[in-house]
């Protein structure tokens, strides 16, 4: 009996290495591609840089002015959210500690009297304002 014989796979490329051929040139033209568009990109960004200078150059005596206002904004914009921010900060921590708004009220006006005879009267304020801490307690 003759024995059964697999034939013979006359393919020269198994499946694996097809595929990974496939992913090569896929991979080519889409970096191909890609390159172009970034050529296209480059030229633009060049020819309305060309374009635009000497507009830039013409209207610098309002543009300068125009971008200090603009930068003064934003920094004033930006100083007040951290404000915001800070003062939004102590009236969390006051109410995360339980304590009553009044008591709050009371110790935030103590510290701006203490802190206000530290500046106009130096140690003198200060042991005032020591005196009327310890009087609170009393």
């Amino acid at each position: 009996m003759e024995s059964y014989q697999k034939p013979e796979d006359y393919s020269a490329l198994s499946s694996g290495e097809i595929s990974s051929t496939v992913k090569f040139l896929c991979w080519t033209a889409i970096g191909i591609t890609l390159y172009f568009f970034s050529g296209f990109t480059l030229t633009g960004t060049l020819m309305a840089l060309i374009v635009v200078t000497p507009a830039v150059v013409l209207f610098s005596p309002i543009m300068v002015p125009a971008g200090i206002f603009v930068l003064l904004v934003g920094a004033g914009f930006v100083s007040s959210v951290v404000g915001a921010t800070w003062g939004l900060s102590l009236l969390f921590e006051y109410a995360s500690k339980k304590k009553n708004w009044t008591q709050f009220l009371f110790d935030l006006g103590r510290r701006l009297v203490r802190k206000y005879l530290q500046m106009r009267f130096g140690w003198i304020g200060w042991l005032w304002s020591l005196w009327e801490w310890v009087k609170w307690f009393m």
